[in-house]
């Protein structure tokens, strides 16, 4: 029996049936490609995220650079742990070899940063002391300056030189001169 030979209802259910599959199928794959979207969407939201939170990581740096503060450092920390815990989740997320890639080199640069971190604020208390050094030495100076048997000149002189050393070494402090 023919496609020809057949009565209009039956080709009009083989027709509707024909169509009711590939729509289906349609369905199918749309849901799957909606699902792969999201999905990418849910990776490219977490990168956006991780990103913004690099960025608080810098801006706490700088701010405990110019602060020297507890607080900075603290902040710094909380957006280093948050960064960790991105690049962690991100890991569970990504699928192509690139993406993995990508993803393990911001996780083994994270130690490396918290490293360089703890060192630079080594270094700044070691410098906080060494100011400290300096400007009570500075003081004992102005002391032996003023308690001196020198006369008025020379006492000025030296004071001016003194309060020159001084000058320097207070523009070391916001500029982070290189004293000579």
């Amino acid at each position: 029996m023919g496609l020809g030979n057949m009565k209009v209802g039956p080709k009009l259910f083989l027709g509707f049936g024909a169509v009711l599959v590939l729509t289906a199928a349609l369905g199918i794959v749309a849901f799957l490609q909606i699902s792969a979207m999201s999905d990418q969407s849910d990776i490219m939201g977490k990168s956006a995220e991780l990103k913004v939170e690099m960025k608080t990581v810098r801006q706490q740096e700088k701010n405990y650079i110019m602060r020297v503060d507890q607080a900075s450092i603290d902040n710094t920390n909380a957006a280093v742990a948050k960064v960790k815990s991105l690049a962690t989740e991100l890991t569970g997320m990504v699928e192509t070899v690139e993406d993995k890639t990508a993803v393990e080199e911001v996780k083994t640069t994270i130690p490396k940063y918290d490293s360089a971190f703890t060192e630079v604020q080594a270094l700044t208390d070691e410098k906080e002391e060494q100011l400290a050094t300096v400007e009570e030495d500075a003081r004992a100076i102005e002391t032996v300056i003023t308690g001196s048997s020198a006369d008025q000149a020379t006492e000025d002189k030296l004071m001016i030189n003194l309060l020159i050393i001084r000058r320097t070494e207070k523009n070391y402090c916001p500029n982070n001169l290189v004293l000579e």
